[in-house]
């Protein structure tokens, strides 16, 4: 699991930390390649998670990681395009649809 020590062997540990919008990006970078779907559905549902991390977590297999990467307002316009328009399961279609209709309203507003 990369290269940051002391990660927790117990997968709701690792997932603890996933969700903590503390963590560094370059820890969730390495949570986001956890064997263990609840912890990378913690990191894409992370405010902090960066987008890049998040793009690569947008191809995962599991859906629930998919829609938190979905659900999340840090995720990339581009990447929730994609989503919204290909993702082969509805809930996570939608959930981009909003997420994105979300940051061009904010955007409008400014």
């Amino acid at each position: 699991m990369g290269k940051i020590k002391n990660l927790p062997e117990d997968w709701f540990e690792r997932k603890k930390i996933a969700a903590d919008p503390n963590t560094s990006q370059e820890t969730l970078a390495v949570l986001a390649e956890d064997k263990d779907w609840r912890v990378r559905e913690g990191v894409a549902r992370n405010p902090n998670t960066s987008k890049e991390t998040l793009d690569k977590l947008s191809e995962d297999d599991i859906i629930d990681v998919r829609l938190g990467v979905a659900a999340n307002s840090n995720t990339s316009k581009e990447t929730l395009d994609k989503l919204s328009k290909e993702d082969k399961a509805r809930a996570v279609r939608y959930t981009a649809m909003d997420t994105l209709r979300e940051i061009l309203w904010k955007q409008a507003k400014r």
